[in-house]
């Protein structure tokens, strides 16, 4: 006989419980699948949310440290107020002190040469409370620093004014000097001349003079190019070549003319010049006697008239050369340093003909470097 099971007070066979416990295994598999489709939909919208949130708090980040690495840095000197200048151009102040202006400039870096105006260090130091000068060489203040290094964003920065570089100047005497101090850009000035370039990895800026103030320093190779570049033109303007081409050719055609005419009239000559010389020998010396003074007067009348015509020539091209003096004298300038991390926006301004005009260049720190 088989043995009965009691449950809850009641008999139940083997082969009912068997049964019924394989029922219980199969349907306690099979049950997920008739789960309804919504409920696993609940999930991944809750897992979503948060990766969103989480990229917008990224970007934001992102935006906040792009923000606080864009520095704006003024490169100014050279001004020699009031012994060369009188004050800056009225649209470089304009800009300087502008509302939009005063709110994005975050360094003010002088290259010296302020001299004895203290109105003119006073509006350089409002422009922004960051104010950094360096002694120029006709600054009478011996307290000033002959240089200074800064670092904007991920660059450093020297400034100088340069009459302590020898050769004053020199790409290599700059190169060396900005290894020694061992930065990214080099700031100088003392030259009135505005210029930037890159040299073995490193940026060089000399933002000239703020007033166009004239230099002493001798011109160097590239501006006699251009003095002699600028004379020539002048030069072909007033005397084209074209009409003396053709004037030469002109008197060419006659002298080949009247060439053998003049061969014709000097043998005939040379008979009757014979017989003359034979009967009037004693008047030939006479009349030699007094006409060799006559020769030598004309001659020093024609040498006389050659020296006025050149001495003529001479004012004359003085007179052209004034022509050439606003291409020749310092232009009123000054930059403006975009940086942001390891890349440096330089903004060059310059005063010409009163107008503002703005020349673009981007230097980026090699990783090397």
């Amino acid at each position: 006989m088989t043995v009965a099971y009691q449950i809850f007070g009641k008999t139940v066979q083997p082969h009912v419980l068997a049964i019924a416990t394989l029922a219980t295994v199969i349907g306690g598999i099979t049950v997920p699948k008739f789960i309804p489709s919504s409920a696993p939909t609940s999930a991944p919208a809750e897992t979503k949310a948060p990766q969103a949130a989480a990229n917008e708090e990224i970007d934001v980040e992102k935006a906040i440290k792009l923000k606080v690495y864009k520095i704006f840095v003024i490169a100014i000197g050279d001004l020699h107020i009031p012994e060369r200048a009188i004050d800056l151009p009225h649209k470089f102040k304009k800009l300087l002190t502008g509302s939009s202006a005063t709110n994005k400039i975050q360094q003010v870096l002088c290259t010296g040469n302020v001299t004895t105006s203290q109105s003119s260090l006073d509006f350089l130091k409002s422009i922004s409370s960051d104010f950094h000068l360096v002694k120029g060489e006709c600054d009478q203040d011996t307290n000033l620093p002959l240089s200074l290094i800064l670092k904007s964003g991920d660059l450093k920065i020297g400034i100088l004014n340069g009459f302590n570089v020898l050769p004053q100047n020199d790409p290599i005497s700059l190169l060396s000097q900005a290894r020694l101090m061992d930065i990214d850009i080099l700031i100088w000035g003392g030259t009135s001349k505005v210029e930037a370039y890159t040299l073995d990895g490193k940026f060089f800026i000399n933002p000239g003079s703020a007033t166009g103030a004239f230099s002493t320093n001798l011109p160097d190779k590239e501006d006699l190019e251009i003095i002699d570049s600028i004379l020539k033109e002048k030069i072909n303007n007033d005397n084209p070549e074209d009409d003396t081409k053709k004037t030469n050719s002109e008197e060419e055609e006659q002298q080949q003319q009247q060439q053998p005419k003049d061969e014709d009239k000097e043998k005939n000559t040379e008979e009757t010049d014979g017989i003359k010389e034979s009967n009037a020998n004693d008047q030939e010396d006479e009349s030699q006697i007094n006409e060799e003074p006559k020769l030598d007067n004309e001659k020093n009348g024609e040498q006389l008239q050659e020296e006025k015509s050149v001495e003529d020539g001479e004012v004359q091209n003085e007179i052209n050369c004034s022509n050439i003096e606003p291409y020749v004298d310092p232009v009123p300038s000054f930059c403006l340093l975009d940086v942001q991390g390891y890349i440096c926006t330089l903004y060059i301004y310059t005063h010409i003909e009163g107008e503002v005009k703005v020349d673009k260049v981007t230097y980026t720190k090699s990783e090397d470097s």
